[in-house]
Formats: C-alpha cells, sequence, structure tokens
C-alpha cells in the first residue's frame, strides 16, 4: 500500500495555520504584523545556514565532535533569538507595536511561519511504502505535534523578549533566550542519542518531551502576563503597512532569477562548494541592486517588501521544484532558498547603510 508524501507536509500547513486562525478570530491583528514575525524567522534562519556551511565546509569538527556540535548548535539557535529582538525594537513598523494582541501575533508570525515554510519546502508529488513509523511518528508525532510545540516555543521566546523591550526587566530577556536555545540543545542532544527503544517508541518519547518543555514556558508566560500592565490592542494609526502590489512584483523578480539561477548551475557545480555557494550569494546580491533603486523610484518600495517578496518567491520555487522533479525533500532543501535570500539581505542592509529608504 503507497500512501502520498504530501500527508507530511499537510501536517506542517495545518499546525502553523491553526493558531494563527485562533488568534486572527479573537483579536483581528494585521496580517502584517504575522508577515513580519516569518520575516524575522527567515532572515535568522538565512544567516544560521550560511554560518553553519561555512564552519562545516571549513571547520568540520564543529559537526564530528558530538559535545562541541551541541554547544555549537545551542550557539546558532541564539540568531533566531538576536532576530526576533532586532526587529521588535529597531523595525519602524513594529517599534510601536507594544500591545498583548500585536505581540503574541508577531510570534505567532515566527514560529507558525516556519511550520508553513517548511511545508512548502517538503512538498512533493511521490508515494512511498505505508508504515506504521510514517503515520505516526512523521506525520502526526514529527510533523504536527512537533510543530505545535515548536510554535509554542517561539512564541513564548519572542513574547518574553518584548517584555524585556516594554519594561527593561532582564529577566525577561533570559526567558526569552533560554527557552528557545535549551530547545535546541535538547534538540542536539536527541540527535546523536541512542535511545533504547524501537523508532516509533523513541520518537513518541522526544516529542512528548518537547511538548512538555513547550508547555513549561508557556504557563510561564501565561504568569508573567497577569504581573504586567499591557495594552490589550494596537490604535488603528499605528497599523502595519506593506504594499502588496509591490511584494508581488518582487516575488514574480525574485521567483524567475531562481529559475535562471537553475539554468547556470550546473557548470557552476564544478566549483569549489565555497565558492559555489559565494556565487548563489553574488548572484541574488547583485540582482537586489538592481532592482531595488529602480522599484524604489516607481514604486516607493520598502525593504521590508523587498525582503518579504524575496522570501516568498524563494520559498514557492523550492516547494515547486521538489513537485515537478518528484523528490523526496529533506530538510537540507532549505538551503535552495536560504543562500540566495542572504544575498537579498545583504544587498537590502547595503541600502539601509549607504541611501535613506523606506523600511
Amino acid at each position: 500500500m503507497q500512501v502520498i508524501y504530501l500527508m507530511l507536509p499537510a501536517a506542517y500547513f495545518i499546525a502553523g495555520i491553526l493558531p494563527i486562525l485562533f488568534w486572527n478570530r479573537r483579536t483581528r491583528v494585521s496580517s502584517n504584523i504575522y508577515l513580519l514575525g516569518w520575516l524575522s524567522w527567515f532572515c535568522a534562519v538565512s544567516v544560521k545556514f550560511f554560518i553553519a556551511t561555512i564552519q562545516n565546509l571549513n571547520w568540520p569538527i564543529f559537526y564530528t565532535n558530538i559535545p562541541l556540535m551541541v554547544v555549537n548548535t545551542t550557539i546558532l539557535e541564539a540568531i533566531e533569538v538576536l532576530s526576533a529582538f532586532l526587529f521588535l525594537k529597531y523595525h519602524p513598523a513594529l517599534k510601536e507595536a507594544r500591545d498583548w494582541k500585536s505581540i503574541v501575533g508577531f510570534g505567532l508570525g515566527f514560529g507558525c511561519g516556519e511550520a508553513i515554510t517548511l511545508g512548502v519546502i517538503f512538498l512533493s508529488s511521490i508515494s512511498i511504502p505505508f508504515s506504521l513509523e510514517f503515520m505516526v511518528g512523521g506525520v502526526l508525532l514529527s510533523g504536527f505535534v512537533e510543530r505545535l510545540s515548536a510554535i509554542a516555543i517561539h512564541l513564548s521566546s519572542a513574547c518574553f523578549l518584548a517584555l524585556f523591550i516594554i519594561n527593561s526587566k532582564k529577566s525577561y530577556f533570559i526567558m526569552g533566550l533560554l527557552s528557545k536555545i535549551l530547545s535546541a540543545t535538547m534538540a542536539a542532544i536527541f540527535q546523536v542519542a541512542s535511545l533504547p527503544w524501537g523508532l516509533l517508541p523513541s520518537i513518541a518519547f522526544m516529542e512528548i518531551a518537547f511538548a512538555v518543555y513547550a508547555i513549561f514556558w508557556i504557563l510561564i508566560l501565561l504568569y508573567v502576563r497577569k504581573k504586567e500592565e499591557i495594552a490589550e490592542e494596537l490604535s488603528p494609526e499605528q497599523v502595519v503597512k506593506i504594499d502588496r502590489l509591490n511584494v508581488l512584483i518582487l516575488s514574480v523578480i525574485f521567483f524567475f532569477f531562481m529559475y535562471v539561477w537553475s539554468i547556470i548551475l550546473k557548470p557552476l557545480l564544478t566549483l569549489p562548494p565555497f565558492l559555489h555557494i559565494l556565487s548563489q550569494v553574488g548572484l541574488f546580491f547583485l540582482v537586489t541592486i538592481i532592482i531595488y533603486p529602480l522599484l524604489g523610484k516607481y514604486r516607493n518600495t520598502s525593504a521590508t517588501e523587498v525582503t518579504v517578496g524575496g522570501a516568498i518567491a524563494l520559498t514557492l520555487y523550492t516547494g515547486a521544484q521538489n513537485i515537478i522533479m518528484s523528490l523526496q525533500p529533506n530538510a537540507g532543501f532549505l538551503t535552495i532558498a536560504m543562500f540566495p535570500f542572504f544575498g537579498i539581505i545583504c544587498a537590502t542592509g547595503v541600502y539601509r547603510l549607504l541611501i535613506p529608504i523606506r523600511d
């Protein structure tokens, strides 16, 4: 009996969409708040992937030595914490978003955006043999339950960071940091640990452990929430604005250049891995450097719209490639999207430093 591999990305989609639907039904938070949360995650993971790849190419001991691998994974996870903190504190569209509904919306965007992105990245048209390990261990536990736990951890971390920014209590920053990096430590340890059970019981044990960990931090967050005076809702004049047409135009442009990249990819495969990565980053750096001022002049395009458009295009391209080529995806496929995106954020960073632009 064969089962469709799409069941796994469907579990990611459902886990990612349900919390947003629930929160939006209760609060009507601007969808752009969720979008900025997702963009914060995308920027962080792009930087993480670039650093991790450079480490693996030049200093493989970071991934062959188990204690060093666990420590390195924990440190790299702090990049996600830093990204969420910088967005919440310095992004002009979020500087005034100090109400509880927007804070939770940003945190959900960070975690649910990851789940939905993985759902797209893992799209595939293949079928695989039916097995209890895939249906229960893969789809239900490692798919749906694991994503809900990750979303809860992302949410609690982002909310603690926001509380630190609002109230300047260092304990909140420490909780925001620890809730994230310790989850990475757990994941790294489970990755290398030899559990004394079969595959399915081992998966169940790991996912239950993560679920308990996530619930622990959510309960602490709810307790802290009762103690703090935080506005419930953002005033209408402070609602985040993102031009959807600009995002659509940029998505089409970046999708096209990913297709162009796939055409010139084969000759570049002869390059050393580091140069191959730099050529990909460099191509999208140049594309962004060229199209940014053009669209900025005629469409008043913001840095946020450029990066959101790039993130959407690169995610969709990766998922489409998997479907067309009937590939069985894995987490390594994220590099297809993340290296070009690193070039995009580097280019927008240059403009932010050198030229006054919209954010």
